[in-house]
């Protein structure tokens, strides 16, 4: 488990930090074509290589979750519905990346600044990866990150002179590193609202195999969807013959 970890810290600095690791508090993920690339490889390697406890310990339970998290981001990396398909997933990372360093104080002020410094240095390239990777979306995910957009500028402007009043020194670099940020965001919200507003596709379902994936991979149900249709079916009738019998 441990390079199950050490990898998904590494690939997914975000949520690292919303978990309370911090050595990677100063990036943001790598949805390049190279860095996409290199997370698949990595998820491949882990699972090809995963070693799961044969008993029904805590540890064996842990592999099983950790191999249904691997299969489920395999078939997102490599499908429309991830980075290559939501505008959203890229306002999400940068906007969180940036409030995450200041929901808790884990460490002094300035110690977050200095990380938030960091990445808001790099949203401008990680916005021009969405650019880059997302030609088409459904609707309402790109609705979704407008309005992440609105409230990423909100955040750098006036959010950031809550910060800096804080900070026990003045902080230039931080203002600086935030206007450019908030001129990236305004740059994505013109690609978002005058190109892929008028290139969106219908609805944004995965479809029966990856609905039959979630559902065994990530909740653990041998059932596939049909079958727990019918099952809720049953129950609501026997729900309303019972209700129906109360009244009697």
């Amino acid at each position: 488990m441990d390079r199950f970890f050490s990898s998904y810290y590494v690939h997914r600095p975000v949520n690292a930090t919303f978990i309370g690791i911090h050595d990677q508090d100063h990036r943001l993920p790598d949805l390049s074509e190279h860095g996409a690339g290199d997370t698949l490889a990595d998820m491949q390697n882990l699972l090809a290589a995963s070693e799961r406890p044969e008993d029904d310990t805590v540890a064996s339970l842990d592999h099983r979750v950790a191999e249904g998290f691997l299969r489920i981001q395999l078939w997102e990396y490599q499908s429309n519905h991830f980075h290559r398909g939501n505008p959203s997933l890229y306002t999400g990372e940068a906007v969180f990346g940036l409030m995450s360093l200041f929901l808790t104080d884990f460490a002094p002020m300035d110690e977050r600044v200095e990380a938030a410094m960091a990445r808001l240095a790099v949203i401008p390239a990680f916005l021009a990866q969405g650019r880059e990777n997302v030609r088409r979306a459904p609707l309402a995910w790109t609705q979704r990150a407008i309005r992440e957009c609105t409230g990423a500028l909100a955040f750098l402007t006036g959010g950031i002179e809550h910060l800096l009043a804080e900070c026990s020194s003045p902080v230039p670099a931080f203002r600086r590193n935030a206007d450019r940020a908030a001129a990236a965001f305004r740059d994505f919200q013109g690609f978002l609202e005058t190109e892929l507003l008028s290139k969106s596709v219908e609805g944004g379902a995965c479809g029966e195999e990856a609905l039959s994936l979630y559902l065994k991979e990530g909740h653990f149900l041998d059932q596939d969807p049909d079958e727990i249709v019918a099952y809720a079916e049953a129950a609501l009738a026997e729900a309303d013959g019972a209700l129906a019998g109360l009244g009697a």
